[in-house]
């Protein structure tokens, strides 16, 4: 589960200099300030938000350039994705070259470098796996708010401008494909984290956070985040060590089925008018979510017991095997349509007629 940093750092011969200790604090804060708040400037998608955020990141970019001074390093790209962040920005560049509209064009240009530099930022900060993990918590925690604002907005207890309209939620980042991808890499991230944690509670709020994703994710009625994330989950379950695979799995289907549930009854209420009572399904939901991650906690803390039968083991086993089945069927034929009566009842009647939409003949299927 480690994580080793994507840069290399240099040492340069060493100098009579100042300690570098505040400066690194001082610039790994910045960087998880950066990538908590900007979720919820609209996205970044339009000009004024994007404008402010670009010279938010160059100046913390500086920050850093000031701090490997201090430490006397450089840094040189080491992985394949490190060069793959850095060769965006003269590639776009070069589409300049044959660009239409040319202020279009550098703006896309500079989100282009301000991506890049928040990249380096953020890999050169990250020393440790604590620091890795840091970070990931302050993004997931952000998404955490996107999500609980969007379903505030719908039910009408935290107006916020965009966030919710024509029964469909784009939350604070105002487009609705653009939340779902974002929701659900957060989902694997939250993922990630639940397994590699040991204690109650924390686990108890990333199952209470997935939760929430999983309820906005079918609110934001995207075709594109309902297949990606089948794929993203999945993908990510089987790259894990063997060690963590059942337990990711069992934290999924907790999230995933208690979302279901919740979800049918939370979207009907509010397309009757229900507004802030709508909200209390959501309540149950969450709950139940919790419940179940502190009763799956405990049961597996038992069952490595010595004196506990391996019978029992395997009895329960079968019977979390069956949930797990049942709940990834479920999603996985109302999200393809394939078996539009049982998806009905579980999705909400808007997600399964959406789902219903969704053919491999659609150019948009196959773009997606």
């Amino acid at each position: 589960m480690g994580a080793k940093p994507g840069i290399q750092s240099k040492k340069l011969p060493a100098t009579e200099t100042a300690s570098p200790e505040l400066s690194a604090t001082v610039a790994f804060w910045g960087i998880a300030g950066l990538l908590f708040f900007t979720p919820f400037f609209r996205g970044l998608f339009f000009p004024p938000e994007m404008l402010l955020a670009c010279i938010i990141v160059g100046g913390t970019f500086l920050f850093c350039v000031y701090d490997q001074v201090l430490r006397r390093e450089i840094w040189q790209p080491r992985v394949p994705l490190d060069w793959a962040v850095l060769a965006l920005v003269p590639a776009y560049a070069l589409s300049l070259l044959t660009a239409v509209h040319m202020r279009a064009a550098l703006g896309e240009l500079m989100e282009a470098a301000a991506c890049a530099l928040l990249y380096i930022c953020a890999v050169r900060a990250v020393r440790r796996e604590k620091d890795l993990d840091t970070l990931l918590t302050v993004c997931y925690a952000a998404g955490c708010g996107v999500a609980a604002i969007g379903i505030l907005a719908a039910t009408g207890l935290f107006p916020f401008p965009g966030a919710y309209g024509n029964g469909v939620i784009m939350s604070t980042l105002q487009y609705k494909n653009a939340l779902a991808v974002y929701l659900v890499l957060l989902n694997v991230v939250g993922l990630g984290l639940s397994v590699k944690e040991e204690r109650l509670y924390p686990k108890l709020l990333y199952a209470l956070g997935n939760f929430l994703f999983l309820v906005v994710i079918l609110g934001t009625q995207s075709r594109g985040g309902w297949l990606i994330y089948p794929a993203a989950v999945g993908s990510f379950i089987a790259l894990l060590p063997a060690a963590y695979r059942w337990r990711a799995s069992f934290h999924l289907v907790i999230a995933l089925g208690c979302a279901l549930a919740a979800s049918r009854s939370f979207y009907e209420a509010l397309r009757a008018g229900g507004g802030a009572s709508a909200g209390l399904f959501v309540l149950y939901g969450a709950a139940a979510a919790v419940a179940l991650q502190a009763a799956y906690h405990f049961l597996a803390r038992w069952l490595n017991r010595e004196e506990v039968a391996d019978s029992t083991r395997r009895l329960v086993a079968i019977c979390s095997l069956g949930y797990f089945a049942l709940v990834g069927a479920f999603y996985i034929s109302a999200s393809a349509g394939a078996v539009a009566v049982s998806g009905a009842q579980v999705l909400p009647v808007q997600a399964a007629r959406r789902a219903e939409t969704i053919s491999g003949a659609d150019p948009g299927f196959k773009q997606r």
